[in-house]
């Protein structure tokens, strides 16, 4: 409860309309507490739900398991039976040892994998073998001390961190870290904007400009509350159809090339014309192609709630990209995690899930949805701020523990005999996915699937 209670007294919502439920799971294994965290965040958006569908006798539980294979929702989704197959062809990625330390690298895109490899041995990516690749990789990275791979990949816009320790990362300073993961600023202001109901989101269009995982969450989750949500992708991007598959629920979807002046001015109108828009490109990079500071897109749309979700936040690495898997590695989780599980001093181990990513999607969905909630009381446009930095400072605070690191893994098995894993008809196949975690009054939300056809 106390993450359900925390968010609730920041926001001044409701406590007792909101049931916390299920005790079957202890997990997963890991020594975060990320069953408290998921739990708690998702009992606050469905707090914030209630409050926008301004219902008096209904009641929203959150149920334990549910969370936390929310949590790991990406892990989960099957196409007829079967993952669908990853993006990344030559898979290079992890943790890497180097001469004086561990690096990790992240593979999900092919000119990723192609600009860490040439750096790292000072060649042209020739094989297509991943177990060629990855051997060359790891002998050229002996060579290298961790925080010079990390310069030099940074220089490159390569996705790559360094492997730090809590004392490193705090040493280091630098990100600039605030005591919530959350920032609403009012932005602007306009007259007041009623509901339209009987969802929380009910009539709401959301425009996003996103990728990956965080972001999209936070879409999806909109979406699962009844928003109406428009998905912009670009021909010049590589895809990730394992991720597109699961984070695009319940959204439309359109096609346009930022590079091309009439795709730009699509992009404007439909800017104009939104009431949420999300966008987690790297920081700077969407500025550039507007041509105007986020901050001051109300001045084009006078009532715009603006979301936007970066790796770092504030400090010195706020241009910095990167990615959930990235975060953990430089801020120390991994090195924590290692040491719970009894591994040598230094050496890294990855959180089961991408809780990061997954929690700070349903950070800025309850910023987004505090933001609308205030509008029907004051009006104004707001800008909402989340990072993934912000999120691991949240979750460490939280704490440690030995208690649940031999907790059973999550898997689809282990959700069989409950209504966690929900299946639908797609023009992808038969898909197998995990439900939205919210409950109110006993009817579970779901998402619009004729969407991905319109």
């Amino acid at each position: 409860m106390e993450v359900f209670n925390d968010i609730a007294n920041r926001f001044k919502l409701p406590q007792n309309k909101v049931k916390l439920i299920g005790d079957q799971y202890s997990g997963p294994p890991s020594s975060f507490r990320i069953a408290t965290l998921a739990q708690g965040l998702i009992a606050a958006v469905a707090a914030v739900s209630l409050e926008l569908m301004s219902t008096e006798n209904k009641v929203a539980t959150v149920d334990t398991l549910h969370s936390v294979a929310e949590f790991h929702s990406e892990q989960l989704l099957t196409c007829d039976g079967k993952k669908i197959p990853s993006s990344s062809l030559y898979p290079i990625g992890g943790h890497h040892k180097t001469r004086d330390g561990w690096v990790r690298i992240h593979d999900g895109y092919t000119h990723h994998i192609k600009g860490s490899y040439e750096l790292a041995t000072g060649k042209e990516m020739v094989s297509r073998d991943p177990k060629v690749l990855k051997a060359e990789l790891a002998d050229a990275l002996l060579k290298w001390k961790a925080v010079d791979f990390e310069t030099e990949a940074a220089k490159r816009r390569l996705p790559v961190s360094a492997v730090r320790s809590y004392s490193e990362w705090d040493e280091d300073k630098n990100v600039d870290l605030l005591d919530f993961p959350v920032t609403i600023t009012k932005t602007g202001d306009s007259s007041v904007i009623p509901l339209n109901g009987p969802l929380a989101l009910s009539g709401e269009k959301v425009l996003e400009l996103n990728r990956v995982i965080a972001a999209p969450v936070c879409g999806k989750v909109l979406a699962a509350h009844g928003a109406d949500n428009t998905w912009v992708t670009s021909p010049n991007l590589p895809t990730a159809p394992e991720l597109d598959v699961e984070f695009t629920k319940g959204k439309r979807r359109v096609n346009l090339d930022l590079e091309n002046e009439e795709d730009m001015k699509t992009l404007w109108d439909m800017i104009e014309e939104t009431d949420m828009f999300i966008q987690s490109y790297a920081p700077g990079s969407l500025e550039k192609r507007l041509g105007l500071p986020l901050k001051d897109i109300h001045t084009r749309n006078k009532s715009i709630i603006v979301g936007t979700l970066s790796a770092y936040g504030l400090g010195e690495w706020h241009d910095k990209k990167g990615f959930d898997s990235l975060v953990q590695a430089a801020s120390g989780m991994n090195v924590s995690e290692g040491e719970y599980f009894g591994l040598d001093l230094g050496v890294p181990k990855p959180c089961p899930c991408q809780v990061l990513d997954h929690a700070a999607g349903y950070f800025l969905a309850l910023g987004l949805m505090i933001s609308r909630l205030r509008q029907t009381h004051e009006g104004g446009s707001y800008m909402v701020e989340v990072s993934l930095a912000g999120v691991m400072a949240y979750l460490r605070k939280l704490g440690q523990s030995a208690d649940y690191i031999d907790a059973p893994v999550l898997t689809s098995e282990l959700l069989q005999g409950t209504d966690i894993l929900q299946e639908e008809d797609s023009q992808f196949g038969n898909l197998s996915f995990v439900s939205h975690p919210i409950r109110i009054g006993g009817v579970e939300l779901n998402w619009n699937m004729s969407k991905w056809d319109s």
